[in-house]
């Protein structure tokens, strides 16, 4: 059964509630839960289930500046993320770690508040981290500007590589015709009748001597006259 966004954020509210803290403000826009916890004000923010590796990132840099701006922080992520990143960054900024499922809520780290001195440093850490984020956004927007021309590349070679493809066919066409036509012409230039040269009739010689009658001068001779 799927769980929607609200039905999370609404079962995690209820969970804190349970624990005995004063809910303040259920977000559903921002996914984030505030609380109450010994008069200092706490913040969940929730990632979803079809939550990118990005916006895990993006939720938990957010969660580091709420820990250093002095409020109790937490990160609730479903549990099948955990293995991903592990708790060491959360227990690293003092972020309260809660993880979730179709089944149940538990809270693996405590969220606590953070000392002004280790705030000043963790302030300084997270622009650091900030800045580093951004260099490598603008490193991911040439990557994929080159990405973009590389596809434009592709596509004009895979249609240069049609167009080569049809004249290869265009001229294999004309090829076979022109083959075809020599053939024929060939076979009708063999099929024409061989002439043959007229046969001398040959006169009859009756009244010649019989060695006279098969003499071929007597014959020419005798066409002649």
């Amino acid at each position: 059964m799927h769980i929607t966004r609200k039905e999370t954020l609404d079962r995690i509210a209820n969970y804190i509630a349970e624990q005995g803290y004063n809910i303040l403000e259920k977000d559903f826009s921002e996914n984030t839960v505030r609380f109450s916890n010994e008069g200092l004000e706490a913040i969940v923010r929730i990632v979803d289930e079809e939550a990118s590796g990005g916006d895990l990132l993006s939720i938990v840099i957010q969660s580091a500046f709420d820990a250093a701006m002095g409020k109790i922080a937490y990160v609730a992520l479903p549990i099948h993320l955990l293995s991903r990143i592990g708790d060491h960054a959360f227990r690293l900024h003092k972020i309260g770690l809660i993880v979730y499922s179709d089944q149940k809520i538990t809270e693996l780290v405590g969220g606590r508040a953070v000392q002004l001195g280790e705030a000043k440093s963790s302030i300084g850490e997270l622009e650091k981290i900030e800045a580093m984020i951004s260099s490598l956004a603008s490193r991911l927007e040439r990557v994929e500007e080159s990405i973009n021309t590389l596809s434009i590349v592709d596509e004009l070679n895979r249609r240069l590589e049609n167009i080569e493809r049809l004249v290869y066919e265009k001229i294999s066409h004309e090829n076979s015709a022109l083959s075809k036509n020599i053939a024929q012409h060939t076979v009708k230039m063999e099929t024409y009748p061989k002439r043959e040269g007229t046969r001398v009739k040959r006169r009859k010689t009756g009244d010649l001597p019989s060695f006279l009658e098969e003499n071929p001068w007597v014959d020419l001779l005798s066409e002649r006259t």
